[in-house]
């Protein structure tokens, strides 16, 4: 996707050569920035624009790329597979929208409705970033001094003849971070208390799972009673219950809102024994001591 390439594309280039130099037709496909869980670059944007409120921006901010929904890359893998293959093929792919990496970042915030500010820093050096990238995401300098190597480049489509081969319509921006959030919603949604590490032998110290830019930690006892039995607890939490763990922070948290003018606890269940959207759960009958279910 352009000839002045880093290191680290470079190093793509060569893996593709190797395999062409197998003598088996081989089928390349080139990819700018894929949108989804598990790509590095993606997983570095998402982790700049929900970490910070106020991003130093190097001058790759503004490099154009033409990001690819993952769904999308499947979709062409798919049909790379029943595709006759004569010789080795190289196709670039992309989306349909070319935009800078900040526009991505923008896109991003929009659909996460987070307010974010971008400052243009073009003399923050690629060994400077990587080591900004460390601290603030999950990405290591070394690999995010040679992802910035790469994104230093314009990775956009030059050959668009995979767009005539292939029956893949390609989304845009918009489209890909939505589907990308959605399907980190639905993995958030059937994450299972037996998906989490907590209930695999050892763990790490906080015992859960990550699905997109969240920690998960479930864990679950057996108890001898009928379902309804077990979850009237849940039901009745709150109120002259009280809540089943740390009941004294709760209630040093109630005494805080007081002394800035808020109710505290002060507040009443509507029902002690129905749970509803939007029902408060704090009364001004909780008492610190009051932790047992009954």
């Amino acid at each position: 996707m352009t000839k002045t390439l880093s290191a680290h594309l470079r190093s793509r280039h060569e893996v593709a050569n190797i395999l062409r130099s197998s003598g088996i037709p081989t089928i390349e496909f080139r990819a700018s920035i894929v949108i989804g869980s598990g790509s590095l670059s993606f997983e570095m944007i998402r982790a700049l624009v929900q970490r910070l409120p106020v991003m130093i921006c190097p001058r790759w901010v503004d490099v154009k790329a033409q990001p690819i929904a993952v769904e999308d890359v499947i979709a062409y893998l798919m049909e790379a597979l029943e595709l006759p293959v004569e010789h080795s093929s190289v196709f670039e792919i992309g989306g349909t929208d070319q935009v800078s990496y900040g526009e991505i970042m923008q896109e991003y915030a929009r659909q996460r409705g987070l307010r974010r500010w971008m400052i243009s820093v073009p003399v923050l050096t690629p060994r400077l970033s990587s080591l900004w990238l460390g601290l603030v995401t999950p990405i290591y300098a070394r690999i995010g001094r040679k992802l910035i190597d790469s994104v230093r480049n314009p990775t956009l489509v030059r050959d668009p003849s995979a767009l005539t081969i292939f029956s893949v319509k390609p989304k845009g921006l918009r489209e890909a971070i939505e589907r990308a959030l959605h399907h980190e919603d639905q993995e958030f949604a059937k994450t299972r208390w037996s998906d989490a590490l907590s209930s695999r032998g050892k763990s790490p110290s906080w015992g859960g799972v990550r699905v997109g830019t969240r920690l998960i930690d479930s864990r679950s006892v057996q108890v001898s009673v009928s379902a309804a039995c077990a979850f009237a607890p849940v039901l009745r939490i709150g109120g002259s219950n009280g809540w089943y763990f740390a009941n004294f922070l709760w209630w040093c948290r109630g005494f805080l809102d007081l002394l800035v003018g808020g109710v505290g606890l002060r507040r009443g269940r509507r029902d002690p024994d129905t749970l509803a959207a939007g029902m408060r759960l704090i009364s001004g009958e909780w008492k610190p001591s009051s932790r047992t279910a009954k």
